[in-house]
């Protein structure tokens, strides 16, 4: 059985990736079936380096100087997880809407040995999987930093992306708080999708690793999904024979932030795609278009105008009802040098002091976007 992990930032389109997968041909894909297991797994890590970070375990990055990325894998290769703590969290997870595909612990069989992160999430799942399945997906929104685990093991690996001013535009909009959860600053999804994009550059490279666009995905399906299914080695004649993306029978079940009112019943809306055109304030995109403009250029979104000699600590936060554990000034006067320096870092070219290289998951990736992104955005 090959195992194929489907990651990206929440709103990204992994769900409809994940419809996708579904439908073809030996393949069952499953949605957020262990999030607390990875959560869990990042806790243990950051307890064992004093890592004073205890809820966003999985977080963005940004300014990291206390662990790399090498670090973390070489922890994630060593680890064991015991079969109690697998039922603990099975247990936690029980009813919670974090967890879409249930894993009942009444039809599973527990190993009596601690096994490795990996080995335990493949005898989970394959114990949930048909018969007939020889390609198993698992889907987990943010989890990109286990990527290099599972590429390691031989697994395929999926990041979708999608532009960071629709992303936003999804959560912080609509009924974008009922899926991801209380509002947070405009700065802190900012910095969760350039992590997203920045794990994307760093593997490639990967022959292993693919990275899809949603705005491709809704605009061109057919070369899309003939492209990943050549990825996973399906012929694209059993995928077409199977299913029927073009129209679809009734509206698909989703967790759209915006669910249309429209008789329409495309598999593949693009009523999405520019949706921050009509909801987001200019204040906010400038602020996003030039806190990601990098990130953005380099995968191709470019069609937002970018403001000349930016400065972020002029913006000020839109939403009052931010939860209570961030600053109302976190977006703006809180963490204005530290993005005006990555600013900096990147019109120049350069690093002036170890710290500034911190915003960026590695060398390499701040190499990347300078070759495929040169810009000046601030004096």
């Amino acid at each position: 059985m090959m195992f194929v992990f489907l990651t990206g930032m929440s709103r990204s389109g992994t769900t409809i990736l994940n419809q996708c997968f579904n439908k073809f041909p030996l393949t069952q894909s499953f949605s957020q079936p262990l999030p607390l297991l990875y959560r869990e797994a990042k806790s243990v890590f950051f307890k064992g380096i004093g890592h004073p970070e205890t809820f966003y375990v999985l977080n963005n990055y940004f300014d990291e100087s206390r662990y790399s990325l090498t670090d973390l894998v070489e922890f994630l290769d060593r680890w064991k997880v015991s079969p109690d703590l697998v039922r603990n969290l099975l247990a936690k997870m029980m009813g919670w809407s974090g967890q879409q595909t249930e894993l009942r612990q009444e039809e599973l069989l527990f190993p009596k040995e601690w096994l490795g992160l990996t080995d335990t999430i493949e005898g989970l799942l394959s114990q949930m999987a048909r018969q007939s399945t020889n390609f198993l997906v698992t889907k987990e929104i943010h989890c990109e930093d286990f990527i290099s685990t599972f590429l390691k093991r031989g697994w395929k690996v999926i990041l979708i992306i999608r532009n960071p001013l629709d992303v936003i535009t999804s959560i912080q909009y609509g009924r974008g708080i009922e899926y991801a959860g209380e509002r947070r600053p405009t700065l802190f999804h900012v910095r969760n999708w350039r992590k997203s994009a920045h794990f994307a550059i760093h593997h490639l490279s990967n022959p292993s690793f693919r990275v899809v666009r949603y705005e491709d995905l809704v605009k061109d399906s057919r070369r899309e999904l003939s492209q990943l299914a050549e990825f996973l080695c399906i012929r694209y004649e059993e995928v077409l024979a199977r299913c029927a993306f073009d129209r679809h029978e009734s509206p698909r079940p989703g967790n759209s932030s915006f669910p249309s009112k429209s008789k329409d019943t495309n598999f593949f809306s693009q009523i999405p795609i520019g949706r921050h055109k009509r909801l987001m304030s200019l204040e906010i995109r400038e602020f996003v278009s030039s806190l990601c403009w990098p990130e953005m250029k380099f995968f191709g979104y470019t069609d937002s105008p970018l403001p000349k000699h930016y400065d972020p600590t002029i913006f000020s936060e839109t939403f009052s009802d931010i939860k209570t554990e961030f600053s109302p000034a976190f977006s703006s006067i809180d963490q204005a040098d530290k993005e005006r320096e990555r600013l900096l870092a990147i019109s120049r070219g350069s690093f002036l002091a170890e710290e500034h290289e911190r915003p960026f998951l590695n060398k390499a990736v701040f190499n990347a976007l300078l070759r495929k992104s040169p810009y000046q955005v601030i004096k």
